[in-house]
């Protein structure tokens, strides 16, 4: 059981529709991610029969897609303050490395698995003209402990010349927090004194 930090870039696009009753917002949103999300770990101790054992875990997000409702209400005429809460799915890529002493063994595995969380969280949008917005968002998603088989080579030691194997990883499970700004398009125009979202 490991767990450690990852962290990164990430950027895409956003696609969504709104209502608004008086000052009262309600809408959907789809997103799409890439992202340069990623983090590794290190640990050296005692394995089974050896003098030691050194495992290196990687873990890269290679994109994150989001769908959420929200609703927020307009605060002074052209600012947004809303609330989204939604699903996230996204694909990741692991690969674990390991090495002994005592007798001498190297191993190397990948795997990429679509994971599935929750998405909750909170923003601000300001309309600036007619057509066009800005917004600052955080979102909370967590990513729910999913199965992720792995496959490599395994050569020295126990292994001799060199084998195939596949490795099961039982639970593989992520959280993110996640800082977003953008820029929105509206297709219908706004009225230019009391925005509309």
């Amino acid at each position: 059981n490991s767990d450690f930090r990852t962290d990164g870039w990430l950027g895409g696009g956003t696609i969504g529709a709104n209502a608004q009753a008086g000052s009262f917002v309600f809408g959907v949103e789809g997103e799409i991610l890439g992202t340069g999300i990623k983090g590794s770990q290190s640990e050296t101790g005692p394995g089974a029969g050896v003098v030691t054992q050194t495992n290196t875990i990687n873990s890269k997000i290679d994109w994150l897609a989001l769908a959420t409702a929200r609703a927020g209400f307009v605060a002074g005429g052209n600012l947004l303050l809303d609330g989204k809460g939604g699903v996230a799915i996204a694909q990741e890529a692991h690969t674990l490395d390991f090495s002994t002493t005592g007798p001498a063994s190297t191993a190397s595995f990948s795997g990429k698995a679509i994971h599935s969380g929750v998405v909750a969280g909170a923003g601000a949008e300001y309309a600036l003209a007619p057509n066009w917005s800005v917004k600052a968002e955080y979102d909370y998603v967590r990513m729910f402990q999913q199965a992720v088989t792995m496959t490599g080579a395994a050569a020295g030691g126990p292994f001799g010349a060199g084998v195939t194997l596949a490795v099961p990883i039982n639970k593989v499970g992520q959280e993110l927090h996640l800082v977003k700004f953008g820029v929105n398009y509206h297709f219908n125009p706004l009225p230019a004194v009391v925005a509309k979202y």
